[in-house]
């Protein structure tokens, strides 16, 4: 098993690791720098986790992230905006929209309110065909309902001061 040596200050910690495991480490190094009372820190060691989940849905190891997501919620401050976008965009790069949505939902928890930018991803994730039937211009021409819906499917696009 190799080792992996934690510096603070002028103390170190030995980190023992049976096989390279980002999330792992870094939650050990965590549980060290609390143990010590030196949650100053936990600013740097929570962005290298973050850094993890992106490297571990770059590997395509996509539960794996997903699970690591849960400990975002546990840790003793939050992320920034864009280091979850950062990693919102990775999970939508792998057509991920549960993982996509537990990213809201740690920005949820951490009262992080979603931009544009974040809402356009879930969108993109969870949009995946759509299909032009027709134009319609008044409820007289919308198309058929759908088999077992009361009322017709309907997307209205276009700017707020057209016609």
């Amino acid at each position: 098993a190799a080792a992996a040596r934690v510096v603070v200050g002028n103390q170190a910690d030995e980190v023992e690791e049976a096989s390279i495991d980002g999330v792992g480490k870094c939650l050990e190094i965590v549980q060290i720098l609390k143990a010590r009372g030196e949650e100053q820190h936990l600013d740097s060691i929570t962005r290298v986790y973050a850094a993890v989940v992106v490297g571990l849905l770059r590997e395509g190891k996509l539960k794996k992230a997903k699970e690591s997501l849960a400990v975002f919620k546990t840790l003793s401050q939050s992320l920034s905006l864009g280091m979850y976008k950062s990693i919102m965009r990775e999970f939508a790069r792998v057509q991920s929209l549960q993982g996509v949505l537990e990213v809201l939902e740690v920005m949820r928890h951490w009262k992080i309110t979603a931009d544009a930018e974040a809402l356009e991803l879930v969108a993109n994730v969870a949009v995946h065909d759509v299909q032009f039937v027709k134009g319609a211009v008044s409820m007289e021409t919308l198309p058929e309902p759908i088999s077992g819906f009361e009322v017709p499917e309907a997307c209205f696009a276009g700017r707020s001061n057209v016609g």
